[in-house]
């Protein structure tokens, strides 16, 4: 069925004059096709609408696209300010661009079953060991294996309206420890190196269910760098959150989307985990994927 929004900003079935809306799922996600993101006098004509859908779907994921970089960087840009990454790249250098380039590509540049940069194959909101996190990311599939290497992504808000009332009464009140470092040495099992020690964050504490500021819904705030439960013993407050991991990553809060050339996917990250699959032959394909996001202006609270 395809969707578009009234004026009260609840969709209703029809086709927009300017974009055609699939909703992916029942719970997040819509496919959006009638939109060159090239086209910056459309583009700034669809704004209000598009910010509407991303609250509205979480994720957006926009079919036949032919962006370069700067096509990217524009975009995102109407957005916000864009974040720039903490990583060192493959050649040693720290990645200071606004565009960073996501692959399965080792250290020599070669497909590998071990990439170079691999966290994203574990459930994560991006940047969460920042004091704000990122409002928003940004994800172009430049190279694609031929089947797989699908993203999936767990609706947190909804994963948190289905906790029973003594969890969410468990979860009140809790903050989480997020740490870089932990994630590095515990994911990646790449200790950081020098230049990286002096651009990443300290482990920082966030709230375990986050309120948004707009909206008022709670949602879940998990993934790959939380370390630590505060006020608990780590084997306790580790295994609380697996618990929650498990649940926020069960089925019916998630979507898997399956790539096509020219996809293009936005989302809300702070309200959502993600993560890559290894469904592909990572040895002998390629998958390359350009990224960029935007910075949160708040504080996660």
């Amino acid at each position: 069925m395809q969707t578009t929004l009234s004026t009260d900003g609840r969709a209703t079935p029809a086709r927009s004059a300017a974009l055609s809306i699939e909703p992916c799922s029942g719970l997040l996600g819509a496919v959006i096709t009638g939109l060159d993101l090239r086209d910056d006098a459309r583009v700034l004509a669809e704004m209000d609408q598009l910010k509407a859908l991303v609250r509205q779907y979480k994720l957006l994921v926009f079919r036949d696209q032919a962006l370069g970089e700067d096509d990217l960087e524009r975009f995102g840009g109407r957005f916000g300010t864009l974040g720039r990454s903490v990583s060192e790249t493959r050649d040693g250098h720290i990645d200071k661009s606004t565009i960073q380039y996501i692959t399965n590509l080792d250290k020599a540049g070669r497909p590998s079953r071990t990439p170079y940069r691999n966290s994203n194959y574990f459930w994560h909101s991006d940047r969460l060991v920042f004091r704000n996190g990122l409002a928003m990311v940004m994800l172009y599939s430049v190279e694609l294996p031929p089947r797989g290497g699908d993203t999936q992504w767990a609706d947190m808000a909804a994963a948190y309206d289905g906790l029973s009332a003594a969890d969410k009464e468990l979860v009140s009140g809790l903050r989480v420890v997020h740490s870089f470092e932990y994630m590095r040495n515990e994911r990646m099992h790449r200790p950081l190196t020098e230049q990286e020690r002096q651009v990443v964050p300290d482990p920082i504490e966030h709230p375990l269910v986050r309120t948004d500021p707009d909206s008022g819904r709670k949602s879940l705030q998990l993934g790959m760098y939380a370390c630590g439960v505060v006020g608990m013993p780590t084997d306790k407050g580790m295994a609380l959150l697996r618990r929650l991991e498990e649940h926020a990553t069960q089925a019916q809060y998630l979507y898997t989307h399956v790539w096509r050339k020219g996809d293009f996917a936005i989302w809300d990250n702070l309200c959502t985990m993600h993560r890559a699959l290894t469904n592909y032959d990572m040895a002998g394909q390629r998958r390359i994927m350009m990224r960029c996001a935007v910075e949160s202006t708040r504080p996660i609270q």
